[in-house]
């Protein structure tokens, strides 16, 4: 079987930025069928509004769903993957943990070292398995740790493309030699895993992220105004708009030349670990 375990539809909201996927459940399952995988996993955050429909799209399109959650626990993000119920964020990483065994599923520890500090860090030992690869994580470094320590503590390891729109599905895939949704999670915690992987291209993330902006742009505008002051409230306004408003091939040449000095950090920072 051929699973992406981890990606977003509408469903999922974020902070500052509320606009965080664009594909409705259906779309990724038609997607997914498109893709001719197996499985797809649909793993909103703090939501499982999007399953009912992801099921039905399942059934309609020979493709078997996996119902998750991409949780907000006290120590970071955790997916919960193979659920039956919804489980609310701001637990403990061990309570949330246990929360998800109890109903049979499967906890995955995502993108555990990012930049943003969102993920669980050393707290992927209390998880079933770690997301070794994030396809989002396109500064390297963030992906190098968590499969080097996964690999110290012996945790299962899977990938995930942490897909926000069509063209991010499928960038990581993962590999298992089984015949049902139930065996599947039995060869993922077992960690009889086989991969793909793949980091998502800079001008699928830039037009992503302008697209974001522009769908949240009075909600971020609304933000800047809450919580910056003169001059930094001026100053972000010009470059949201300067972003939102442009043609990409700028922003493309901006976004790889940061890429290039986040990628110039992780080498050196890589000598240390």
């Amino acid at each position: 079987m051929e699973i992406e375990l981890h990606a977003h539809t509408h469903h999922s909201r974020g902070k500052k930025i509320p606009v965080e996927a664009f594909m409705s459940p259906t779309d990724l399952v038609r997607e997914a069928k498109r893709l001719r995988l197996d499985a797809v996993a649909i793993t909103d955050h703090s939501t499982s509004e999007g399953w009912k429909e992801a099921l039905e799209a399942g059934k309609k399109h020979g493709i078997i769903v996996i119902p998750g959650i991409e949780i907000e626990t006290e120590g970071g993000h955790l997916i919960g993957l193979n659920l039956n119920e919804f489980i609310p964020d701001k637990m403990s990483v061990e309570e949330t943990v246990g929360r998800i065994r109890e109903q049979g599923g499967l906890s995955v520890a995502p993108h555990p070292y990012d930049l943003r500090r969102e993920g669980i860090r050393d707290s992927f030992t209390k998880a079933d398995a770690v997301e070794v690869f994030n396809s989002i994580n396109i500064d390297r470094i963030s992906n190098r740790i968590a499969e080097k320590r996964a690999r110290q503590e012996g945790k299962p390891m899977v990938v995930g493309s942490d897909a926000h729109s069509r063209e991010m599905l499928g960038r990581s895939i993962n590999r298992v030699k089984a015949d049902s949704l139930d065996s599947a999670m039995r060869e993922i915690k077992s960690g009889r895993v086989g991969f793909t992987r793949s980091y998502i291209p800079m001008e699928v993330m830039v037009s992503w992220t302008r697209d974001r902006m522009l769908h949240s742009y009075p909600d971020i505008l609304e933000y800047i105004s809450r919580n910056y002051s003169w001059p930094r409230s001026s100053i972000s306004r010009y470059l949201l708009k300067s972003f939102v408003m442009s043609d990409h091939p700028g922003w493309i040449r901006f976004g790889n030349f940061s890429l290039w000095m986040a990628r110039r950090y992780g080498s050196l920072i890589s000598l240390r670990i």
